[in-house]
């Protein structure tokens, strides 16, 4: 049964060199503004693009492992961002059936919606997504952070 609570995820990319060393990386918000979990990945050499919509996607299945239904989903990269509300469509194809897996997986959830913001504001997930470069190919981080709630 998933959780009946609304987060954010927030998600970014980094590319060293694009293309080079890359990665994604995010973290998911509760509505107390709570960082729950902070994820990044490496994905091998690759463009900046293919990165960002790689954090989304990982972004993705973390809030899907968590049982989470409904999520506010903020990004800086407006290439992936208008893909996802279907205001343009790619023309780099492998980036495109990412999108359209990211998109399928997306339609399980109760309600997502995809908003773009300024790089300025994104600082949580562009310093996840650049640790990302610092991990092996293919490696994977899930940080889980869990606030202490204390006696009364």
């Amino acid at each position: 049964m998933k959780e009946r609570r609304i987060v954010k995820l927030s998600f970014d990319g980094a590319s060293k060199g694009n293309p080079r060393m890359a990665g994604g990386g995010g973290d998911i918000i509760n509505c107390e503004g709570e960082i729950e979990m902070e994820y990044f990945w490496n994905i091998g050499n690759d463009s900046n693009n293919m990165a960002e919509a790689y954090g989304i996607w990982q972004g993705i299945k973390q809030l899907e492992k968590k049982g989470v239904e409904e999520a506010i989903v903020f990004g800086d990269s407006q290439i992936i961002i208008h893909a996802m509300n279907e205001v343009n469509q790619s023309r780099n194809l492998r980036l495109d059936r990412l999108i359209k897996r990211i998109k399928s997986v997306s339609k399980t959830f109760r309600r997502l919606e995809f908003f773009h913001v300024l790089q300025e504001l994104n600082d949580l997930a562009d310093h996840a997504a650049n640790k990302a470069i610092g991990l092996g190919k293919n490696e994977l981080s899930v940080n889980l952070h869990q606030s202490l709630e204390l006696p009364p």
